[in-house]
């Protein structure tokens, strides 16, 4: 269906063409130099619930197109706060690491 190559055109050189159009594809042959386009997103989920004892719980959870996914959960009662955020790296099975801390009120001088 398409047409043969010029008689002028040595074989060697539709030959290579032919192997990298097979390999890579139409687009890097004829715009080399373009920028290829890429994909991202990042998903964010948050939730706050009021506990039975008073204290209010936040959980927000970040994840992205890589699989990449952060929690931190921040529970509040009176003054005080308790945060823990987890970090997975969805490239890497079974990478996590957790911190916490707890935020107490500023001194009064």
């Amino acid at each position: 269906a398409f047409p043969a190559p010029p008689s002028h055109a040595p074989r060697a050189l539709w030959a290579h063409l032919d192997s990298q159009v097979s390999s890579a594809g139409l687009g890097t042959i004829l715009r080399p130099d373009e920028p290829k386009s890429h994909s991202y997103f990042q998903s964010v989920s948050v939730t706050k619930v009021t506990l039975p004892d008073g204290a209010v719980e936040e959980r927000r959870t970040v994840q992205d197109s890589q699989g990449r996914r952060e929690t931190t959960v921040t529970r509040r009662r009176g003054d005080q706060a308790f945060i823990t955020t987890t970090k997975e790296d969805g490239a890497r099975p079974g990478s996590l690491s957790k911190a916490s801390s707890l935020v107490l009120p500023a001194a009064v001088v």
